[in-house]
């Protein structure tokens, strides 16, 4: 008996030890990078709580019905609700072998033998083939029987050293990183709609620019053709109004076919077929979703791509884990019960009961080192994860602050166009002005109204450019943010 206790004492120190000895598998984004600065480098913009859905805050109407179409038929984000199930499927599928295994098998065997198999001659017994039953006309011995077996069978391993424990959480592990990177996945491709769709607004606007300027060159055809017929314009103006309006006429055939691309993209997107023909907003959205402040230490803990990146981590720290106990015995629990008879009415019937159980011990003696290059490999897994983790933390940041440096440059750069928008449409007004009453030439007012146009339409391009990069601000700061004051009512 105390040799017993001793042994049993024996077993369960070495158990502790393995435990004990077992890597740390909770990982702290702050466990792999620690040269976080305390704040960005530029300060974020607009630091109000932000309160309902980000999309609706964008005042559009228009563009939250298509958003919500959107959700509801996007073929791409609806794929990532399947992909999410397979996660899961697979997750369970891993980590099932930490419980026993049951199964019910029927089977019915009917067999003829004869004699003759067995190298046995009925003649030496003095059996002849008169026989009917037995026996066929050559006179060979045979007997038939029927087996029918009712049996319901299990098999467990014992997770005596945890091996299967790992195993099952390294599963599930990878089950929610998959599920983060999804949630991430699908709000990225939310964001990039938005983006497209105002892409698609910007582009309109580019051509009702174009069909504008293309107006202004008939009219500034007729004055010239006016100032010929009376003498007053050379021959060299009429060829260089006509040349112009010629011009402008194929940049609008151009913006066309970009403006019908950008709405035929929002028509697929929405499940629809690309006419090229759905209605849009006609200007871009002055405000946007405001933005939580915080420091760049609380992006780690928030952005599900860097959540994933980090339960990766975790789950390779399980594998090997799993993999260093895979160098242990496994003892496996086998048995079956049911009955065994050769009458198919007696299948039920206690009296034929059968059963058997037994343990298997299998010791790793020799695997041609598969075992230890096994745990190497989860060891040099756990380092890649590690590695990737430390990569994605880095990009985020930079994502961050080159979003916090695009908004601030291009806020700049719209106060400049706006500036330049302003003085170029007086210019192109005083040069039509001095060009009927004959104090400037033709080439001055084409010159202004070029510079007016492009000023326009570099004005529109600039305002799609700062609300992109209001959405990928949104997006690299980790996507949906509670409402802090609904919160604490």
């Amino acid at each position: 008996m105390k040799k017993k206790i001793t042994y049993l004492s024996n077993i369960s120190l070495l158990c502790f030890i393995l435990v004990s000895c077992s890597p740390k598998n909770n990982i702290e984004p702050i466990d792999l990078f620690n040269d976080v600065p305390p704040s960005w480098s530029q300060e974020l913009p607009e630091m109000e709580k932000y309160t309902g859905n980000w999309w609706e805050s964008l005042g559009d109407t228009l563009f939250t019905s298509y958003f919500d179409t959107f959700m509801n038929n996007n073929t791409n984000l609806l794929s990532t609700y399947q992909q999410l199930e397979i996660a899961k499927n697979s997750a369970q599928i891993r980590s099932a072998g930490i419980f026993p295994s049951l199964a019910l098998n029927n089977s019915s065997n009917a067999r003829k033998q004869n004699f003759s198999g067995f190298g046995f001659d009925p003649s030496l017994l003095g059996i002849g083939s008169g026989d009917s039953t037995n026996s066929s006309d050559s006179g060979v011995l045979s007997f038939s029987s029927n087996i029918f077996n009712l049996n319901l069978g299990f098999q467990w391993e014992l997770d005596i050293w945890g091996k299967l424990l790992n195993a099952r959480k390294s599963a599930w592990k990878d089950f929610e990183a998959s599920s983060n990177e999804l949630a991430y996945a699908q709000f990225s491709m939310m964001t990039r709609f938005a983006s497209s769709y105002f892409q698609a607004v910007q582009l309109n606007i580019q051509k009702e620019l174009s069909l504008e300027k293309l107006k202004t060159f008939e009219e500034l055809q007729r004055i010239v053709l006016e100032r010929y017929q009376k003498g007053i314009a050379s021959s060299l103006d009429v060829n260089l109004a006509e040349s112009s309006l010629a011009f402008q006429k194929v940049a609008v055939e151009n913006a066309k076919i970009q403006s019908k691309a950008g709405i035929q993209l929002i028509e697929i997107s929405l499940g629809k077929y690309p006419f090229g023909s759905l209605k849009l907003t006609k200007s871009l959205p002055k405000d946007f979703a405001h933005v939580p402040s915080g420091l760049p230490s609380n992006l780690l803990l928030r952005r599900p791509d860097l959540k994933a990146a980090i339960l990766k981590v975790e789950s390779s720290n399980y594998r090997v884990s799993e993999a260093k106990r895979g160098l242990f015995p496994s003892i496996a629990l086998t048995g079956s019960a049911g009955t065994s008879t050769s009458d198919l009415k007696n299948l039920l019937d206690g009296d034929f009961s059968v059963f058997n159980i037994g343990a298997n011990i299998l010791l790793p003696v020799f695997q041609g080192g598969r075992l230890r290059a096994n745990v190497r490999n989860s060891e040099n897994q756990l380092t890649l994860s590690e590695l990737d983790a430390i990569n994605k933390i880095l990009i985020t940041f930079q994502e961050v602050e080159q979003s916090i440096e695009n908004s601030i440059s291009l806020k700049n750069q719209l106060l400049s166009i706006q500036d330049a928008v302003n003085s170029s449409e007086s210019a192109y007004n005083l040069a039509v002005n001095r060009y009927e009453t004959g104090l400037t030439n033709l080439i001055t007012v084409l010159d202004s109204q070029q510079r007016w146009f492009d000023a326009r339409q570099q004005k529109n391009i600039i305002e799609y450019q700062l609300l992109n990069s209001k959405i990928n601000l949104f997006l690299a700061l980790g996507g949906v943010f509670n409402d802090e004051s609904k919160e604490e009512n």
